[in-house]
């Protein structure tokens, strides 16, 4: 991970954050800042990551986008009337435990939805 951190960081200009253990999707995941909020996630899976380490081994490079979402339950239901299949549900500890949610496209792309939590003052 830490070559790929080094050639992004100098090819988009960002420094990037830490990388953080996501325990229960087996992975470590380390963000890059890009232009109006987006990020550049790069993901490194744990020994017993088979599905990812299947991906990579097959030569995959690009594993899936990422979108926030304010209104999570309702995006998920949307997508799901859709023809989206929901894969998994989870806490992550890379967006503050946030709820993600992966889903399949019907075109078979993967994507995930990230809790966007709103901040009351």
């Amino acid at each position: 991970m830490q070559s790929s951190i080094e050639t992004y960081s100098k090819l988009l200009g960002a420094s990037a954050g830490p990388p953080t253990l996501v325990s229960n999707q087996k992975v470590t995941v380390c963000f890059l800042p890009l232009d109006s909020g987006s990020f550049l996630e790069l993901v490194c899976p744990q020994p017993d990551a088979t599905a990812l380490l299947a991906l990579l081994q097959a030569g995959q490079s690009f594993y899936h986008l990422a979108f926030k979402s304010n209104d999570l339950q309702n995006k998920v239901d949307e997508l799901a009337e859709q023809g989206y299949d929901v894969l998994t549900i989870f806490r992550s500890e890379a967006f503050d435990n946030a709820l993600c949610v992966f889903l399949k496209t019907p075109g078979g792309e993967l994507i995930e939805l990230i809790e966007e939590v709103q901040v009351h003052e």
